[in-house]
């Protein structure tokens, strides 16, 4: 599972910054075959990632992963709470 974790923080890297970007994380998400289920588990290692880069000092790499793990929490409070959103993905199915 951690290859699979590890796949969306380097197709996120390959992204250009976007203010905003959930929908375009969600693509992500959905382009490595991330589970509803598994969103719990990708968040624990986003973390554990963010951690070790700052550890490492590799300041651009852990900005990168924090707006991942915005993302991933966006979806869980969304869910949680019934958001509604303005796009639809398999993550967020609330539409405004």
């Amino acid at each position: 599972m951690n290859d699979k974790f590890q796949s969306v923080i380097e197709k996120h890297d390959q992204q250009p910054f976007v203010f905003g970007d959930d929908e375009m994380i969600q693509g992500i998400l959905e382009e490595a075959g991330i589970l509803i289920e598994e969103l719990p588990d990708l968040a624990t290692y986003l973390n554990q990632s963010y951690k070790l880069s700052i550890q490492e000092n590799r300041i651009d790499a852990a900005d990168k992963i924090e707006r991942l793990q915005y993302g991933v929490n966006f979806i869980l409070e969304a869910r949680r709470e019934g958001y509604k959103v303005r796009y639809k993905t398999k993550y967020i199915e609330q539409i405004s």
